[in-house]
């Protein structure tokens, strides 16, 4: 029946716009011949709809413009009987309830598109142009017929075309024939019409072409929102007036389900927004919390004083990374690692990357590193190496680490005011180790650094070498003590070391019991594996080093000068990479008060004849007298050292005596060869100068 569905049509539009009905009624010439109740409001508005002999009374909870709008429509549809057959009017009935049905616009616009070419079986294209208020253009939106991969990039403006002059016009249009089409075209843009031809259907290798054509506007009340344009490319058959009052049936019903598709979508739109703001809104509280609990652990540490270690460790654990922190002078303080790291952390392949004119955040693609510099007072104190990042980090990651250089730097300008204090209070111990103070008041300060009565120790000093135009800065001096000072502790476990201008000053420890020998060899390896491990920071220098002898705490003066003498010697000579030990201190006192041209001419008035005797037995001679000279005289062991016949060393004793014009058995005569050997030692000088000469 044609009164339920207009009915079903109008509740329909009623509740997508939220408006309660509560009574519809439907007069043919005075007679009520449909009455339904759907429910009951407090408050009722009759709107009534007159249309010839159709009257519609709705009752509603108030008056809507947009529901008698609707309903005038609606009215005429149910007028308009002349011309179309029972097929149709159920089609348009069945058109209206179901748009009434769809909201999302692109639906609406798919069943506008099905019923219309379903309703009008002449139609072989049917295309829907939404118009863009912002472009002022009509733009493609469903089509069949045509191929929309085409057809999708047409734009119509105001009065271009069939379609943009049934759009300027807001009237319905009918083209009756192929002219009366292709002459309404004539105004298409070259653009459009290429994308047009493109688009239209290919029958027996040839582009189809309109025979008949009809464009309906979409109006809400007085406002154009797009238009439906219908082709029949039949040779027999075109549109007829009756196709096009069906057509605008159908378009005035479309036009109000595009229309609140559109109102429909819009919602759609804000919830979205709502949602994502929601989502923001969440997220940022998230960021917060766990902005507040990062400030609130590292707080905690910083209050608590732990130290580095748990800063590093939480800054790991929160990133799920290795971190590393290094200080200015490019030293490991801290690192906690997850999972494997491909590269040395103490001495790390970048470590030359970690300079002072790193100010900013860099990437390490290599490595898979991220370098963050720790920044106070507009200088690096300190370098965050993160592993298994990327730049720019995350808001969390960036907020987190600014937390984290917060309490970096604090904690490390506490431990420069720390480290200052204690090289102040050392230094002053140091100071009166070379003064005159009284050796009980020098114990009690001992002491108070942690050193013991009950152990013996031995000074020994680490000089800078270095040349009249090679300056060795206070900050380089600084790093090298940080580096001793790390370094040290992973062979003796009681020491002090001492920062001073040319180099470091250092006191180690031994239990009583410790022999010299082990003592010396203790030394021995302790010096060549830390000149190995300063070579790798410092590649372009070189260290001479001097040992004291091992004496209690109350002789500590003797093993100092011990050192204060060898050290003196480096300065004067400038020979770099020596070594020297408390054995030859009393040939460094000699050596103290000759130049280099006085110690090379005392050794040559030792050994003159031998440096002048035949190239081909010199150096044979010169071996077997150093082993003589160092081995006690003992003959059996220097012919085993020298793998000779006892008859063999012998003679060439003999030969070196009689060159020598004395007797090399004679105490003085030994004494003043062992003295010009151990120059020689001293100085490095003993290939140049008995060999070279």
């Amino acid at each position: 029946m044609v009164y339920p569905l207009l009915a079903d049509s109008i509740i329909h539009y009623a509740k997508a716009i939220a408006l309660t009905v509560s009574e519809i009624n439907i007069f043919y010439k005075g007679t009520n011949v449909f009455k339904k109740e759907y429910a009951t409001a407090v408050k009722t508005t009759t709107t009534t709809v007159e249309n010839g002999r159709f009257t519609i009374e709705i009752k509603a909870e108030e008056e809507s413009p947009k529901l008698t709008e609707f309903v005038e429509k609606q009215s005429q549809l149910m007028a308009t009987t002349v011309g179309i057959d029972q097929k149709g009017k159920d089609l348009l009935l069945n058109l209206s309830r179901t748009l009434a049905l769809y909201q999302r616009l692109d639906e609406i616009l798919r069943r506008i598109m099905d019923m219309a070419m379903e309703v009008l079986p002449l139609s072989d294209s049917c295309s829907l142009y939404i118009y863009d208020e912002k472009e002022d253009i009509l733009i493609p939106r469903v089509t069949r017929g045509f191929k929309w991969e085409h057809l999708q990039h047409i734009r119509f403006k105001p009065g271009e075309s069939l379609t943009g002059f049934t759009f300027q016009s807001k009237r319905p249009q009918i083209f009756h024939h192929t002219d009366e089409v292709y002459q309404g075209m004539e105004s298409m843009s070259k653009e459009n019409w290429k994308y047009f031809e493109e688009s239209t259907p290919i029958k027996d290798g040839e582009r189809m072409k309109a025979q008949s054509a009809m464009c309906c506007p979409l109006m809400i009340q007085n406002d154009c929102i797009g238009v439906v344009s219908i082709n029949s490319f039949r040779q027999t058959g075109h549109f007829t007036n009756e196709d096009l009052d069906l057509l605008k049936a159908i378009c005035n019903q479309a036009a109000f389900a595009v229309h609140r598709g559109y109102l429909f979508t819009e919602l759609e739109n804000q919830a979205d927004k709502l949602m994502k703001l929601n989502h923001d809104i969440q997220l940022k509280n998230q960021s917060l919390e766990q902005t507040q609990h990062n400030h609130n652990e590292l707080m905690k540490i910083a209050i608590e004083q732990q130290g580095m270690d748990p800063i590093i460790a939480f800054l790991s654990e929160q990133l799920s990374s290795s971190v590393f922190m290094y200080d200015e002078f490019r030293q490991l303080v801290s690192s906690y690692e997850k999972g494997e790291v491909p590269f040395d952390a103490a001495i790390p392949p970048f470590l030359d990357l970690l300079t002072p004119d790193l100010m900013q955040p860099s990437l390490l693609e290599e490595y898979d590193l991220v370098i963050i510099p720790i920044i106070t007072r507009r200088e690096p104190r300190g370098f965050l190496v993160i592993s298994n990042k990327v730049l720019p980090l995350d808001h969390l990651e960036k907020m987190l680490i600014e937390e984290a250089q917060n309490i970096i730097s604090i904690e490390l300008l506490k431990q420069e005011a720390v480290y200052e204090t204690k090289q102040r209070i050392q230094g002053e111990f140091l100071e009166d180790i070379q003064g005159k103070v009284d050796i009980s008041v020098l114990i009690d300060q001992a002491k108070l650094l942690g050193l013991s009565d009950r152990e013996n120790y031995l000074f020994f000093g680490l000089h800078i070498d270095q040349s009249t135009n090679d300056e060795w800065r206070v900050k380089e001096t600084k790093n090298l003590h940080h580096l001793v000072e790390k370094f040290i502790d992973h062979y003796f476990n009681r020491n002090i070391i001492f920062k001073r201008n040319n180099g470091l000053r250092g006191i180690i420890g031994f239990p009583t019991e410790t022999t010299e020998e082990s003592v010396r060899s203790q030394m021995n390896h302790f010096i060549e594996q830390l000149d190995m491990y300063l070579r790798k920071h410092f590649q372009e220098r070189t260290f001479s080093y001097a040992m004291g002898r091992v004496t209690s705490l109350e002789e500590i003066r003797t093993s100092y000068k011990d050192v204060w003498y060898c050290i003196e010697i480096f300065n004067r000579h400038k020979r770099p990479d020596q070594r020297m030990t408390y054995r030859e201190v009393g040939v460094a006192k000699m050596m103290m008060n000759s130049s280099e041209e006085e110690l090379y001419q005392f050794v040559v008035d030792q050994v003159r004849p031998l440096m002048s005797y035949t190239k081909q037995n010199k150096r044979e001679l010169l071996t077997t007298l150093e082993h003589y000279l160092f081995n006690h005289q003992n003959l059996k062991e220097v012919a085993q050292q020298l793998h000779l016949h006892s008859n063999t060393l012998n003679y060439r004793l003999r030969r070196i005596s009689d060159i020598l014009s004395g007797d090399i058995r004679d105490a003085e005569v030994i004494f003043h060869l062992r003295m010009a050997w151990n120059i020689m030692n001293l100085l490095g000088t003993k290939e140049e100068w008995l060999f070279q000469s």
